[in-house]
């Protein structure tokens, strides 16, 4: 039949041809296959030759092709055939010599991006990839400004052979190693054999070895030979030693050594002032309180600008000792940060007694406890913080900045911790009303026998137009009741309110004989009637503030004010074309507030503009009242508000961020949280109630989000 096939031979024209497709490697491994058995046909290798130069694979094809030459050379007599394999070796060759090397053929300026963004342990490598990489980055002096010395991080002699030639080049030094290897490094290997000239910081580490044989390691006599090789032009210093037996500083002797320094952080257990050293370099410390500012070592050390000791030895008198001889002589100074690790020697005194007025251009002042253990501290987490706040810095720029900047000494944060009394800081705050952005008093627990409530009464005469962050804690009841409302009128653009460690039934005023203080100054309304005028407030934070007697009221009170407003907010917004969040709450904590009820609970699911709650359980044996705990059916409850994948149905639509501690969470609970939708973090710690396989899909859970 015309127009037909009739055969299945026919039909078989009509199927694609894939079988015979083949690819590069399988038509190489074929033609290889075929010289191994048929070693004197030229067109093989001419074959394999081209197709090794078709993937880019030169020196492969050289190879093939060099071998073909010697194959036919020795086999046959037409000198064509060789001919021919060496016009194709010559092609091959040509085009080895012709491979693109971006380190050759890329500008400058990017070359140089990629290589500073490279660790140095990579960098490193980078040296024995070839000749001329090699030469490129001994050139390129900016990629050695950052430079990381670890551990087996190379060969000691290959260490040493590149030293000699970058450590010129090198601004910035991290050091990390074991004790007697650092001490290595600092004694004679090092900067003794360098020439570090420029080196602009450095950050001296070690790690903590508990089973080290030799405990006179002296680390401090080391750092201390060290820094006269490396001293011209040092603007930053950070030493974190975690070996208690091996150090033992004294920062009046580095600021000595180290005239430049701006910077200067300590993290080490132990603190002393050797008198001896000192005046051998011809500083007399100031060891009486009568000692005069106004004399021969007036300004001995000027560069500096910010200072940060942590102290993790509980001898804590001796942090009063160290600042007493060196806050006198740094009159630039412009931050100042303490931390310590506890306990009862810390309240001998607090920080504020210890400025005394020295340090006129202060603007951030810190302290507190820290509870960041050594040996927990991450080495990556230290070596990324360095590395971030050193690579974008320009010297020379900031050198300009430090001549040109002017400060009239108004302070901008103040987060203190063991306040005793704020007399030492009014006049400070007397010219900050115009800068001062974060206030965090902590009262100390002997505050009560140094001050007044008349004392914190001076606060309501400032007007702070800049503050946005306010923390009182460990106050007593009447000061929050009747002095924080008066303070909170004078903190127009506030916007994140912190209180903390308070029990708001207490009756003993702070410094105020009972009868001077009347039923009113005691009501909660006054409280709650300053914070819901705050119009900016967006973040309320509630640690351990104890609620009890005729205070019982005060969450649920809060929280309907902040649902209502939060319900009036969508309605407008949903009616109007502007949007404005003033007043709108976006985040709440409570944290192990004794008094904080299952109604407060609820109220909090009312307020649609939330993106974060965390909330925490007081533990049972720690608790100050029989008010019960919130049970796992009200938990339960709360957890069925949370958004899922039908938002618009949910009351807390906006909800990125949970945080619950200390819950007795149920199953079901534990289901509600694991289908939210719109949930980014998420942290549940110390839960029970629930079942193993619950447990697991609510880890599986949080790990998938973080």
């Amino acid at each position: 039949m015309n127009g037909s096939f009739s055969s299945n031979e026919d039909l078989d024209i009509l199927k694609p041809a894939t079988s015979t497709y083949k690819t590069l490697a399988q038509e190489v491994d074929e033609i290889l296959l075929k010289i191994q058995q048929i070693p004197h046909n030229t067109e093989n290798y001419l074959s394999v030759g081209k197709l090794y130069l078709c993937q880019g694979k030169s020196q492969e094809a050289i190879s093939i092709l060099t071998q073909g030459l010697t194959s036919i050379s020795s086999g046959a007599d037409d000198q064509g055939h060789v001919l021919l394999l060496q016009q194709q070796l010559d092609i091959a060759k040509a085009q080895e010599e012709r491979c693109v090397d971006f380190m050759e053929r890329c500008p400058y300026e990017i070359v140089l991006n990629i290589i500073g963004r490279l660790d140095t342990e990579t960098v490193l490598q980078c040296l024995d990839v070839a000749h001329m990489w090699r030469q490129k980055l001994l050139n390129h002096t900016a990629a050695w400004k950052l430079f990381a010395l670890e551990e087996g991080i190379c060969k000691a002699r290959k260490l040493s052979q590149l030293l000699k030639i970058i450590a010129k080049d090198i601004k910035v030094l991290y050091l990390h190693s074991p004790p007697e290897k650092l001490k290595r490094y600092l004694s004679t290997t090092l900067f003794k054999k360098n020439d570090f000239s420029n080196l602009r910081s450095l950050c001296v580490s070690d790690e903590d070895d508990e089973g080290s044989s030799n405990p006179e390691l002296q680390l401090t006599k080391s750092l201390f030979n060290a820094l006269p090789y490396i001293s011209s032009k040092l603007m930053h210093l950070d030493v974190t030693l975690s070996s208690q037996k091996f150090a033992n500083l004294s920062p009046v002797r580095i600021l000595t050594q180290c005239p430049h320094l701006k910077y200067l952080r300590i993290d080490v257990y132990h603190m002393k002032e050797d008198v001896r050293d000192e005046r051998r370099s011809g500083f007399t410390p100031a060891r009486s309180s009568h000692h005069s500012y106004e004399g021969e070592y007036l300004g001995k050390f000027t560069s500096l600008k910010k200072l940060e000791i942590i102290h993790r030895s509980y001898h804590h008198w001796k942090i009063w000792s160290v600042l007493d001889e060196l806050l006198p002589y740094t009159p630039n100074l412009q931050l100042l940060a303490v931390y310590y690790t506890g306990g009862s020697g810390i309240n001998s005194r607090d920080i504020l007694s210890a400025l005394k007025g020295w340090c006129p251009k202060l603007e951030y002042l810190k302290t507190g406890f820290t509870s960041r253990g050594l040996k927990n501290y991450s080495r990556q987490r230290q070596l990324q913080q360095f590395m971030e706040d050193h690579n974008n810095d320009n010297d020379d720029k900031n050198e300009n900045d430090d001549n040109t900047a002017t400060t009239n000494g108004s302070l901008r944060s103040v987060v203190i911790h063991n306040v005793f009394a704020p007399t030492p800081l009014l006049a400070k705050l007397e010219i900050s009303t115009d800068t001062l952005h974060t206030l965090s008093m902590t009262l100390s627990h002997h505050g009560r026998f140094y001050s007044i409530l008349n004392d914190w009464r001076a606060f309501t005469n400032y007007t702070f137009h800049n503050l946005a962050s306010l923390t009182f804690a460990n106050a007593t009841s009447q000061f929050y009741s009747q002095l924080l409302p008066d303070i909170l009128q004078k903190l127009p653009v506030l916007e994140i309110l912190c209180l903390g460690y308070a029990s708001m039934d207490q009756r003993v005023p702070m410094g105020l004989p009972n009868g001077d203080v009347t039923e009113e100054d005691y009501k909660p309304n006054r409280l709650i009637n300053a914070i819901i005028q705050k119009p900016k407030l967006t973040r309320l934070v509630f640690n351990r503030f104890n609620i009890c007697n005729e205070f019982k009221s005060f969450f649920e009170a809060l929280l309907i004010y902040y649902g209502d407003v939060a319900q009036q907010q969508q309605e407008i917004t949903s009616t109007a074309t502007t949007n404005s969040t003033n007043g709108v709450l976006t985040s709440l904590q409570f944290a192990d507030c004794d008094g904080f009820s299952a109604a407060a609970l609820r109220h909090i699911t009312r307020i649609k503009s939330l993106k974060c709650i965390i909330l925490s359980m007081v533990p049972p044996a720690c608790r100050a009242t029989d008010i019960p705990l919130l049970s796992a059916d009200e938990i339960n409850e709360f957890t069925q508000h949370l958004p899922t994948s039908s938002v618009k149905k949910s009351s807390l639509p906006l909800l990125s961020k949970l945080e619950l501690h200390g819950m007795e969470l149920s199953d079901q609970a534990i289901q509600n949280i694991v289908i939210c939708k719109n949930l980014k973090s998420l942290v549940v710690e110390r839960i029970h109630g629930h079942s193993k396989e619950a447990g697991e899909l609510l880890k599986n859970y949080m790990e998938s989000l973080n």
